[in-house]
């Protein structure tokens, strides 16, 4: 089956409450005539511990962005390695891998070390993403609570494509 949808980035923004411990910065590159890829860094100066969580949120507006509501796409506050091990490893992993220097693993990953992270133009593919999707602009939010305090948000506008 076919993808009945595709997304555009909108807008980007992150933030970290504890700079000494991670810093982050993202930003929307373009591509070429209506194809734009994320760009930023993700600067991890201490190691991430076994009690870092993580969750994320979405939210869709049928207003362009004035109003959103939640959807049940939504990953619940969980361990950080957790969620590396699921939704990163399931939907992101693939489409990090020519674009960035994120991590990349064949069974679980256990630990990371400090280290600089850089991604460049990257674009997620949808191919594990629902067939179908309302149209509408979908904000995606990641919280990170532990030692390093990471705040990110992502903003697409879902448009149905003619097939």
């Amino acid at each position: 089956t076919q993808k009945t949808w595709t997304y555009t980035l909108q807008s980007v923004n992150c933030s970290s409450k504890n700079e000494e411990m991670a810093y982050a910065e993202m930003r929307i590159d373009r591509l070429g005539r209506g194809e734009f890829g994320l760009s930023g860094i993700l600067d991890l100066k201490v190691d991430v511990s076994e009690d870092m969580e993580v969750e994320v949120f979405s939210y869709r507006s049928t207003d362009q962005g004035a109003n959103y509501k939640i959807q049940p796409y939504s990953l619940p506050r969980q361990s950080f390695y957790q969620a590396m091990n699921s939704f990163y490893k399931d939907m992101i992993m693939d489409s990090a891998a020519n674009c960035s220097n994120l991590p990349q693993f064949d069974d679980k990953i256990t630990d990371m070390t400090a280290q600089k992270f850089v991604f460049d133009k990257c674009q997620v593919s949808t191919e594990k993403f629902p067939q179908h999707m309302p149209d509408g602009w979908y904000k995606l939010t990641f919280t990170t609570y532990g030692i390093m305090e990471l705040y990110a948000e992502i903003i697409v506008s879902v448009d149905k494509i003619a097939i």
